[in-house]
């Protein structure tokens, strides 16, 4: 009886607030975090890697208006273009962006 008395009143408090207008409020928690980066490299040719998957041009992903999202964590990004030296560095995302500035050196290549 007091559980049926408890759920009555549940009851009554939800229909009390959707009757003024206010509902009571739900919060979703969603796991959808996702870090971007945006390069701005020379030349921009220069073909973006993030952990080891190519992704495309650096210039596919200048900011104007691409940027490229992956999930949260630590990321190994790598940027080759043939007659320059490879560029690799480490990156950690939360929600955030970063923004890789590099200008290849010439030599090396593919």
């Amino acid at each position: 009886m007091r559980s049926f008395a408890r759920a009555l009143m549940s009851l009554t408090a939800v229909l009390v607030a959707v009757a003024c207008g206010s509902a009571p409020q739900e919060y979703i928690r969603t796991d959808s975090q996702a870090g971007r980066l945006e390069f701005r490299v020379e030349p921009s040719s220069a073909t973006v890697m993030v952990d080891g998957v190519v992704r495309g041009q650096a210039r596919d992903f200048d900011g104007t208006p691409a940027i490229l999202e992956v999930p949260a964590g630590v990321h190994e990004v790598v940027l080759q273009a043939p007659g320059y030296e490879t560029y690799s560095t480490r990156v950690y995302l939360s929600d955030t962006m970063e923004v890789i500035s590099v200008v290849l050196r010439k030599g090396g290549g593919r």
